[in-house]
């Protein structure tokens, strides 16, 4: 009898470990199973990460093109500006020459004034030498003497001659 009650002991025993081994089956089971969850998140965040960086590779090369665009943009500015530099010189250059233009009609104005005004100045001097003479016709004689002795006067514009009236 005491080998069946040792091999009850022993069955009671296998059962016990046969139990605990089932149990720690299911815990494995759930361990297993929390496992693939864990691994289709992973999957999934992932998949998610994947995106992102697809995405990110697109906005750095949308990033990359607009740089591009803004080194053309930069790039025909300056040119506009060289150019506009080019166009501020070349009015510079053409105001001082309306400067010295203007420059050059003053001076010519003056001068036309100047000989307009030794011109009235002659004539004031014909007007004064015609009367003289007209005065001398008058004395008689003396004109025929006094037209001999007149010469022409010159100005810078021409001769101007006398002519005397009777």
């Amino acid at each position: 009898m005491g080998r069946t009650i040792q091999i009850t002991t022993r069955t009671t025993d296998l059962g016990a470990v046969t139990d605990h081994l089932n149990l720690r089956k299911k815990n494995l089971q759930a361990v297993t199973d929390n496992l693939g969850q864990r691994t289709t998140h992973l999957g999934a965040v992932t998949e998610n990460l994947n995106q992102r960086t697809t995405k990110l590779g697109a906005v750095t090369e949308h990033l990359s093109q607009r740089t591009t665009h803004l080194g053309a943009v930069t790039e025909h500015l300056s040119q506009r500006t060289t150019h506009l530099g080019s166009i501020i010189d070349n009015l510079s250059q053409r105001t001082t020459n309306l400067g010295r233009v203007t420059e050059h009609l003053i001076q010519r104005t003056t001068h036309l004034y100047r000989a307009s005004n030794n011109l009235r100045e002659q004539h004031i001097f014909t007007e004064h030498l015609i009367i003289l003479i007209k005065k001398q016709n008058n004395l008689g004689g003396v004109t025929d003497r006094l037209s001999e002795n007149i010469k022409p006067f010159k100005s810078h514009h021409g001769i101007i001659t006398v002519t005397l009236e009777e």
